[in-house]
């Protein structure tokens, strides 16, 4: 079956699965026990044909931070899925069903009583052949949809950008995945192709699954961890390889006058590839004659200047295995700390000597949107030194501040 035939069936598959609210019951009755974790872990996608290996611990019991709720079948395999959302009380229940061809998942939103995921992956000669998944964005329909009948939703949907498809057929090679073709809809871009090329090392085990965007940038999906390297291992050396490419982008951006701000945006939990903005000391002094106080220190943090995207050729490896062991243990403070050790470098380098700088330059990385209140402590964290938060206090930043 070629792509476009494998998208038009999942799209089949997720209409006719508004008649499937029977197979929650049967899923139930199917449990043998039940495990718990804090997030979604049993991904269809990680089926081998006989079972689905979770991404993060799961327990037996339940607790405070463990919102999802899976039932065992008798062969250990995840028949049935709970969770809650813990502030608007949504709550939604799902399936999962196997057989020889196939093993799938369907899941509903139970306050509207409406699929909003299906997933299969279905086997070809005893091994696993192609993946599809179809999912409403945000995993709600919502009052202009429901009413309509499945058929009439689907063109509606992908118009508005509120369905996510992706079909993936597997390329195999010496009896193991070698690569695959995927087919995929996404809110803002559309439908789109790609590649991926699987790489093993001389034991056979996998350490790498990348692709090609549409403009030849490699994106990689997979990355091993490095045997022997812990968590603060990749922190420490990943750190370093983003402030070179910080360094580089900021050359490459060919500044020449010197600088008073830099910032390194970036968003905790998922992409810790910063983006980088500047504010030239020139900059700073205009508007320090126009401001003064919590007005200038806001002014300087968030300036109008455009962000300079960096080149992640270099880090871009490392950092996928490091962000997706920071989301399997949850050690989010971890990544902070690595974001926070890249604006210590680049501070105490004063940019290797490569970027012109104020005397009283200051480096920041952040996440605007999970930012406290606590700014000082934040640049401090960065490598601000006491002379230098000294010296903007008394320029009228950090008023009340110790």
């Amino acid at each position: 079956m070629q792509l476009t035939a494998l998208k038009d069936d999942i799209l089949q598959r997720w209409i006719a699965a508004f008649g499937d609210m029977d197979k929650i019951e049967q899923a139930k009755a199917a449990a043998v026990r039940y495990v718990y974790a804090r997030g979604e872990c049993y991904q269809l996608d990680n089926y081998d044909g006989r079972q689905i290996t979770p991404d993060e611990e799961v327990f037996s019991e339940p607790a405070e931070d463990t919102g999802y709720k899976y039932g065992l079948d008798e062969k250990g395999r995840p028949c049935y899925l709970f969770y809650e959302h813990q502030h608007n009380r949504v709550a939604w229940e799902g399936c999962f069903l196997y057989s020889e061809e196939e093993a799938r998942y369907v899941e509903f939103n139970r306050n509207e009583n409406t699929p909003v995921k299906v997933q299969r992956m279905y086997m070809e000669q005893g091994r696993v052949a192609g993946y599809q998944s179809c999912m409403i964005n945000g995993r709600q329909l919502g009052p202009v949809y429901v009413t309509l009948a499945p058929e009439v939703m689907v063109p509606q949907l992908i118009q508005h950008h509120a369905l996510i498809l992706t079909v993936k057929k597997y390329r195999y090679e010496d009896g193991r995945i070698a690569g695959t073709k995927s087919l995929s809809i996404l809110p803002g871009i559309g439908e789109c192709r790609s590649e991926q090329q699987y790489v093993y090392n001389e034991k056979g085990d996998l350490q790498e699954i990348s692709r090609e965007d549409d403009n030849g940038h490699v994106v990689f999906d997979y990355v091993k961890v490095p045997e022997g390297k812990t968590l603060t291992d990749l922190a420490d050396e990943l750190s370093l390889q983003i402030a070179d490419a910080v360094i580089a982008g900021l050359q490459a951006g060919d500044i020449r006058e010197p600088l008073a701000v830099v910032e390194l945006n970036y968003r905790a939990v998922d992409d810790y590839h910063p983006l980088v903005k500047v504010l030239t000391a020139e900059e700073q002094r205009r508007l320090a004659g126009e401001l003064e106080g919590d007005e200038l220190m806001q002014a300087m943090l968030f300036s109008d200047g455009e962000y300079i995207t960096l080149d992640d050729t270099a880090h871009a490896r490392l950092l996928k295995a490091f962000t997706a062991e920071v989301l399997r243990s949850r050690q989010y403070d971890v990544a902070d700390a690595m974001m926070h050790q890249v604006a210590r470098r680049l501070t105490a380098s004063r940019f290797s000597g490569k970027i012109p700088l104020d005397d009283y330059f200051f480096v920041y990385a952040v996440d605007w949107s999970l930012s406290d209140e606590d700014t000082a402590g934040m640049l401090r964290a960065c490598g601000m030194s006491g002379k230098t938060f000294d010296y903007w206090r008394s320029r009228g930043l950090f008023a009340g501040e110790e």
